[in-house]
């Protein structure tokens, strides 16, 4: 768990995206943390299912799907991740974790669908945790950084470590 949190770090606290040549994108940044978050959480017992982790994806976003699709078949958890595409009417699904694009202009109306399932919840748009997501990713002076909403985890019986909500912006109890 160490190698993990040290990725977080490195992650946390360079620059994420820039037009150089040889810096990572914001999209592959965001895809990273999204991986680590998955290893950081811990779901009720009985509801991961056995052999694999599902991380949908609701709205459009090319670029991050593009970079979040470079993690299928990735290990977290002792389970391979895969990779789905969802509608609106299709949540809350089968899915283990949401990420919900910046672009989908419902995401509250989302979260009620989800409602208090045990599923990770993860969105760069505006306000996410506010309106009770669970992890907002936020661009922030070229950094990609993170807030959480502790209680939303809470609500949905999943538990997020300690050292995660350690590099978090900001923690909402």
């Amino acid at each position: 768990m160490k190698t993990y949190l040290r990725v977080l770090l490195l992650l946390f606290f360079c620059p994420a995206w820039s037009l150089g040549q040889g810096m990572v994108s914001e999209s592959a940044v965001k895809a990273a943390f999204i991986y680590n978050f998955i290893k950081f959480v811990e779901w009720p017992a009985n509801t991961l299912p056995t052999g694999h982790i599902r991380l949908c994806l609701v709205g459009h976003d090319d670029k991050l799907q593009v970079a979040i699709e470079q993690m299928v078949g990735k290990e977290a958890q002792g389970r391979i991740l895969e990779i789905a595409n969802v509608q609106r009417s299709d949540l809350p699904g089968n899915c283990q974790v949401l990420v919900i694009s910046s672009n989908e202009d419902r995401v509250a109306e989302i979260l009620r669908m989800v409602g208090e399932a045990p599923k990770l919840t993860i969105s760069d748009a505006a306000d996410f945790i506010d309106d009770h997501g669970m992890i907002g990713l936020n661009s922030v002076d070229h950094k990609v950084q993170f807030d959480i909403n502790v209680n939303s985890a809470r609500r949905a019986h999943l538990k997020i470590s300690a050292q995660l909500l350690k590099l978090a912006r900001r923690v909402v109890q």
